[in-house]
């Protein structure tokens, strides 16, 4: 349920149960020193803000079935340095990864049917420098990877429709772009 175990700052580790379908809104809301989730391979929602600020979490491998992030989901997790999406991944709401400044490298499988990156999905992640897009995205939101300094090149895919605006906005350090 909603902020279930929001401020357990002693939290290390979570096993979820395995039928799991959804995390709900702010459930580990600052659980600031959480290491290391074990995912169930039901869920397929992890609910606005649920592991928001979560400072110690360094990398995270989602789940399969996993078909929406919410907005701020993972917002100021400072130390996150990787993310492996699955190929069931449908939304990646408003500010899910806004402001996890250790980022670095973000790819997405090809195996995408669809997927929408929300209005500033990726912003303020100062350190990525690679971003592998499917070829099934359809819409990139606004400000998705503003402010992303390091970031030096980008591929969009064919079948992109919108490219919202100020996507890449301050994106200092991007030399090239290929559609």
């Amino acid at each position: 349920d909603e902020s279930a175990f929001k401020y357990c700052s002693s939290l290390n580790n979570i096993t979820l149960p395995p039928k799991l379908k959804k995390i709900g809104d702010n459930a580990f809301h600052e659980c600031m020193k959480l290491q290391s989730i074990k995912w169930p391979p039901s869920l397929e929602t992890i609910g606005n803000q649920a592991f928001h600020a979560c400072y110690s979490l360094r990398s995270i491998n989602l789940p399969k079935g996993l078909e929406t992030i919410g907005k701020q989901a993972f917002h100021a997790c400072y130390r996150l340095t990787s993310i492996e999406f699955p190929d069931s991944l449908k939304t990646i709401g408003k500010m899910a990864f806004f402001n996890c400044g250790a980022l670095e490298s973000i790819k997405f499988p090809d195996g995408l049917q669809e997927i929408e990156i929300g209005p500033m999905a990726f912003c303020r992640c100062s350190k990525l420098k690679t971003v592998t897009l499917p070829s099934a995205l359809k819409r990139i939101g606004q400000r998705a990877f503003g402010s992303c300094y390091a970031l030096k090149s980008i591929n969009l895919p064919m079948g992109l429709r919108i490219i919202g605006g100020y996507a890449f906005d301050s994106c200092t350090a991007l030399e090239s772009i290929t559609f």
